[in-house]
């Protein structure tokens, strides 16, 4: 709505009629005297009109909204050159410059590095020593190789790793580990395999919060919990081997909302897509969950295998299909969780495409929607406000509609 002010004030022209006018000549025009509805403005020269923002002048842009658009209002940073800091935090805020260490692909090992952006900048290894007064590990692009069994190994640690634009192997062991009560976000980057283990391990007491990474290609499962809190957004795990996202044991909070989940497990894996153990007041929502496999066992689903301890709860706006495994082949979905709002079904045929993804069958498949998903079947099917989807479109679309099944939130052009 604010969008379409700011555009009927620059149509408006410099005239004084126009509330939102300000003189170019007028010494006054200045911040803060330029106010509006919107707070204390700046003025925009050309046309003269009193704005939230612009690229020189924006103070108002803090917090959450710290980024100044086009538009002149601000906005959530989306990449890490939105921030000052080259540190984009997944709620769209900045992350504070005297907390982060920078790290790159030929970094340093010496005690006291990564303080400057493109300076003396720390190895991923000692950056991981760094930790202490400063949390934030910022990885500029390239690709990083980690050592050992447990990966980057956050054992006891607390840390905030931002990884847009890079990409981190381990040969022999998992990519990255939380426990001992440490607690790890990981935020963008590629976590790749083979690896003979697990992409990311959380176990004893750790924390682990994943948002907008791709986990692929790895030996065992992409992500593995054993007692620990799990938070996975806005997420891709695909190719990995002994299925996507595994929760063991104990049931624990959980928030995994808006990812793509396909072509994870085999025939002789126990999981497909998901294993996953809830916690009262966990969320299992707008996820699509596709094309994965797992054996043809009592106990298993190609799809989600998924415990509640919270009987009764709804895990709506989910999408899984045509996944591979459990009795028959082709159980979708198996344990005590309750999909109901959730889109689950079969396929006829391996390579069918009922639900109209963009591309399902191509070595690197888009499954995303497209104009051909049907509507009221999988577009605009349940109400629903809330979070981003899986690109960081609001849902719904259009605004004011009902919302689609899956990670993906279609609109025109798209």
């Amino acid at each position: 709505m604010r969008i379409v002010v700011i555009a009927a004030l620059l149509l408006a022209g410099c005239s004084k009629p126009n509330p939102h006018y300000c003189d170019p000549d007028d010494p006054s025009c200045e911040p803060p005297p330029c106010t509006t509805s919107m707070g204390s403005c700046v003025c925009k020269i050309p046309p003269g009109v009193c704005v939230m923002c612009t690229q020189t002048e924006h103070d108002a842009c803090k917090d959450k909204t710290p980024t100044c658009g086009a538009d002149n209002f601000c906005h959530a940073c989306r990449a890490n050159t939105d921030c000052e800091s080259g540190a984009c935090l997944e709620d769209g805020s900045c992350a504070d410059k005297n907390k982060v260490i920078y790290a790159a692909p030929s970094g340093v090992n010496n005690p006291g590095c990564g303080t400057t952006e493109g300076q003396n900048e720390c190895s991923i290894t000692q950056a991981l020593m760094e930790l202490g007064s400063r949390t934030v590990i910022r990885l500029g692009p390239g690709t990083y190789t980690v050592s050992g069994p447990d990966g980057l190994d956050f054992n006891g640690k607390n840390a905030t790793v931002v990884a847009r634009g890079a990409i981190v192997k381990n040969l022999g062991g998992a990519i990255m580990t939380a426990r001992q009560g440490g607690s790890l976000k990981l935020i963008g980057g590629t976590l790749q395999g083979a690896n003979n283990a697990d992409g990311l391990r959380c176990n004893t007491g750790g924390k682990l919060q994943v948002h907008e990474t791709m986990i692929e290609n790895m030996t065992q499962s992409g992500i593995e919990t054993d007692s620990c809190e799990l938070t996975v957004w806005r997420a891709t795990l695909r190719g990995n081997l002994d299925g996507g996202l595994s929760m063991l044991n104990t049931p624990k909070i959980a928030s995994i909302v808006n990812n793509f989940v396909y072509r994870n497990g085999s025939n002789t894996s126990v999981v497909g897509g998901m294993n996953v153990q809830l916690a009262a007041g966990s969320a299992l929502e707008f996820n699509t969950v596709v094309s994965n496999a797992a054996n043809t066992n009592s106990g298993s689903s190609g799809g989600v295998t998924c415990n509640d301890n919270n009987s009764g709860q709804n895990r709506p706006g989910n999408l899984i299909y045509r996944n591979q495994g459990g009795l028959g082949g082709t159980v979708q979905i198996i344990g005590t969780c309750m999909f109901v709002n959730s889109y689950v079904m079969a396929a006829g045929a391996i390579d069918e495409n009922v639900v109209g993804f963009v591309e399902p069958n191509a070595t690197n498949p888009d499954f995303h929607l497209s104009h051909a998903s049907p509507s009221g079947t999988i577009l605009d099917k349940l109400p629903c406000s809330g979070p981003e989807d899986i690109d960081g479109d609001p849902r719904p679309q259009p605004t004011g509609g009902m919302c689609d099944f899956g990670a993906d939130e279609y609109r025109e052009g798209q």
